[in-house]
């Protein structure tokens, strides 16, 4: 079975269910990363560049959750001050 990616309809729920699939992956790598570092030798002792990885792993989990919320969240408040504005707008109107 072949997927045409060109024909692919993406729609933005689409693209926000992608990134936040692929920031959970992301975290559950960088954890899963830092506990093999505790397993191999020298037992107990994480190499610094596990801990690059991991750090990695959250600012891009971060900024994936992070930034969706706060776009989701300054958009609907934009929604709601636009509404606002015609409602009052069209009251102003009528009398």
């Amino acid at each position: 079975m072949q997927i045409n990616l060109i024909y692919m309809k993406w729609n933005k729920q689409t693209k926000e269910i992608i990134s936040y699939i692929v920031s959970c992956l992301s975290f559950i790598f960088g954890i899963i990363l830092t506990i093999m570092g505790f397993i191999v030798h020298p037992l107990g002792e994480i190499h610094d560049s596990v801990l690059w990885v991991l750090a990695q792993t959250l600012t891009y989990s971060g900024a994936i959750f992070g930034v969706g919320l706060y776009i989701k969240s300054k958009s609907e408040e934009i929604k709601e001050y636009i509404n606002n504005k015609n409602t009052s707008n069209n009251l102003d109107n009528s009398e």
